[in-house]
């Protein structure tokens, strides 16, 4: 008894991990989608339907005219975005100039008409259960 107690006990832990691993698979998958789709919305040229997307922090730190010049002006700088693949994903809850939350930064890089390899930053942050982009950026 003792033995199927423990073998049951175990079997249970290895699928609670498995389900938990899946879930934040999922999590991620859903993170980087939407940041693609938005890095897809800033290639199209498409700035100001970017900001209208983007969560209200996003809205609050800058306003539309800020953030459509900022991106603009690093186009202008780089180049049109020719390729980019993701690089590193980080799971944050403090970010700088930003209240606490369930942040994620997704970093592509990417290749630029006008550089190699440039590093394109997106800030997602976790509201009412979708990912939002909270702050964009090509270096």
């Amino acid at each position: 008894m003792k033995k199927l107690m423990s073998v049951t006990l175990t079997g249970f832990c290895l699928l609670l991990m498995a389900s938990i691993g899946h879930t934040s698979d999922l999590f991620s998958e859903d993170a980087v989608a939407t940041a693609r789709h938005f890095a897809q919305i800033i290639d199209n040229g498409n700035y100001a339907d970017a900001y209208s997307q983007a969560s209200p922090i996003l809205r609050l730190a800058q306003t539309q005219q800020e953030f459509v010049t900022s991106v603009e002006r690093e186009r202008q700088l780089l180049g049109p975005v020719q390729q980019r693949h993701l690089k590193a994903l980080r799971a944050i809850g403090i970010y700088p100039r930003f209240p606490d939350g369930d942040y994620l930064i997704v970093q592509f890089e990417a290749r630029t008409m006008h550089k190699e390899k440039a590093a394109e930053v997106i800030l997602l942050r976790h509201q009412n259960g979708v990912w939002l982009v909270a702050d964009y950026s090509i270096r």
